[in-house]
């Protein structure tokens, strides 16, 4: 009589998901939004970054002045979004364990 035996394991381990946050409806908190716009930045560096190298192809410099501007408001928003962060009440706490720690002298 045949032994039944266990698959083979996948050569893909199955992705983790994370449990998704409850949606509240509220406004994200200055320290999220930073954390959003520096992604966007990330990705939108990224992109210029590729553009640079595809620049001498057909529709290349139109791509690449695309990005760029998209990069530069990139940079903007993530700017007001610091200046934000550190305006807020999240932001005074967060420096000041810093300072604590020895990070910040100022």
């Amino acid at each position: 009589m045949p032994v039944a035996t266990a698959a083979p394991a996948s050569p893909m381990p199955s992705p983790v998901l994370a449990p998704a946050a409850p949606c509240t409806g509220a406004a994200p908190t200055p320290g999220q939004e930073l954390a959003r716009t520096q992604w966007a930045q990330s990705d939108a560096r990224e992109q210029w970054l590729a553009a640079r190298h595809g620049k001498y192809a057909p529709g290349g410099r139109a791509r690449l002045a695309a990005a760029k501007a998209a990069y530069q408001q990139a940079r903007e928003a993530f700017a007001a979004a610091a200046r934000a962060f550190w305006a807020s009440p999240e932001g005074h706490t967060y420096a000041a364990a810093q300072r604590a720690a020895g990070y910040l002298n100022h």
